[in-house]
């Protein structure tokens, strides 16, 4: 161990002492800060926090995992985010890839440079998106079904396959208020032909 290691690990310790004698002091300690803080605070601290600082917190406690999935979580999440500078989404072909590309709308400024940025776990080859409070719905040229891409966390998920005799001609995703769900409408080329 280096003397620079030694001098952290010390640093830590005694700073863990203290804590520990503090909350002896105070007579918490059976409680934990979780304890202290009323459910509503610790919502409104963590409605402002970016998606992926919310995936780390669901990994720190049972507590902060419950709160973060609870459907008033996400409803406040979802109209506080709802409040922020959107953000554009450009898909360029070339070739047989796909390149997803985001802009921040608050830099687009006359004058302004824009920095984009990749999303390189989007799907190759994708068709027809559409999207909604971040989320990408794309079919891909493979017919093996419909993803949703979630561009916070940069992961896809495949949604299960429809079992038609015709193919899906176009989608579309929506959000379910009433019942706080995603959901994708799928039409087929035979329910684009009207008959009078």
């Amino acid at each position: 161990m280096t003397a620079e290691e030694s001098l952290r690990l010390s640093k830590w310790q005694s700073a863990r002492q203290s804590w520990n004698q503090r909350r002896l002091h105070l007579g918490l300690q059976n409680k934990t800060i979780s304890d202290l803080l009323p459910t509503d605070l610790v919502m409104e601290i963590f409605k402002r926090l970016p998606v992926k600082t919310l995936a780390r917190l669901i990994c720190v406690s049972k507590l902060s995992a419950s709160i973060i999935r609870s459907r008033d979580f996400m409803k406040v999440f979802l109209t506080e985010s709802s409040n922020r500078p959107g953000r554009l989404f450009f898909i360029f072909k070339r070739y047989k890839d796909s390149f997803l590309f985001t802009a921040s709308l608050q830099t687009l400024n006359p004058g302004e440079a824009s920095v984009a940025m990749t999303h390189p776990a989007f799907d190759a080859e994708a068709k027809n998106c559409s999207s909604l409070h971040g989320l990408i719905c794309y079919a891909t040229a493979c017919a093996s079904g419909l993803k949703v891409y979630n561009s916070s966390t940069k992961r896809s998920t495949t949604l299960p396959k429809l079992e038609l005799e015709t193919s899906v001609e176009s989608h579309f995703l929506g959000y379910d208020g009433i019942g706080g769900v995603y959901k994708v409408l799928c039409m087929t080329d035979q329910s684009l032909f009207f008959r009078f």
